[in-house]
């Protein structure tokens, strides 16, 4: 849904003062104000009022900031951490299946690569004779200098050499099409993608049974 980035929480007194050229936190006229103040009478008042105005971007910083970076739904616990621990075990599947594979099926390349390496400096030769280590550079390579050999992998590996992409979303617990509240950060927790996914049809089939309901009592 498309929500505000910016809410006004400003008090109707507080808007009146301000048409009546007052400084809206404290009704001092605005003739009294010291130079150069033009709205607001001094700098508590100013700050005063800037807290009646919540932006969106900060509200999801303080909501990840509470729920430390971590899914809140429940049995879940995803975090940065445990993401990349998950990557890493995967692709060390991953690798093991697809290092096989290379050893059975990759035979020229491996024998080229142990050749370049037995031509190289005395310092390389213990190098040389490490098929194991070999075998591993030549999966590494096999994406970018023989792609007909990748594509047959017995598993694709995570795309991703470095770092785990967590993407932690900010949702609302009680949604607002069933009355949740926008901004209240007590409806407010961090869900990894996954669980977002899972908890937005798990509201979607609360709202049509809601509607339903609402419209079973309206035509009774």
């Amino acid at each position: 849904m498309n929500r505000p980035s910016v809410q006004c929480f400003v008090p109707p007194e507080w808007k009146a003062r301000i048409e009546r050229r007052e400084c809206p936190v404290c009704g001092t006229p605005r003739v009294a104000f010291e130079p150069p103040r033009k709205k607001f009478c001094s700098g508590k008042c100013q700050e005063e009022y800037g807290k009646r105005w919540k932006i969106w971007a900060e509200v999801r910083a303080k909501v990840l900031i509470r729920d430390k970076y971590t899914c809140q739904y429940p049995g879940c616990g995803m975090n940065i951490e445990k993401a990349e621990k998950i990557h890493e075990e995967t692709r060390e599947e991953h690798d093991k299946e697809n290092i096989a594979w290379v050893t059975t099926n990759c035979v020229d390349l491996i024998e080229a690569e142990q050749t370049q390496r037995m031509e190289t400096a005395s310092r390389m030769m213990e190098e040389a004779v490490d098929l194991d280590g070999i075998v591993k550079q030549v999966y590494k390579g096999l994406r970018f200098r023989a792609r007909e050999c990748y594509d047959k992998l017995p598993r694709v590996p995570p795309e991703d050499e470095h770092r785990v992409n967590l993407n932690l979303e900010v949702d609302h617990k009680n949604p607002i099409a069933n009355g949740g509240e926008l901004w209240d950060e007590a409806n407010l927790w961090t869900l990894c993608e996954k669980h977002h996914k899972i908890k937005t049809k798990e509201d979607m089939k609360k709202i049509k049974a809601n509607r339903q309901a609402q419209s079973s009592k309206g035509a009774s």
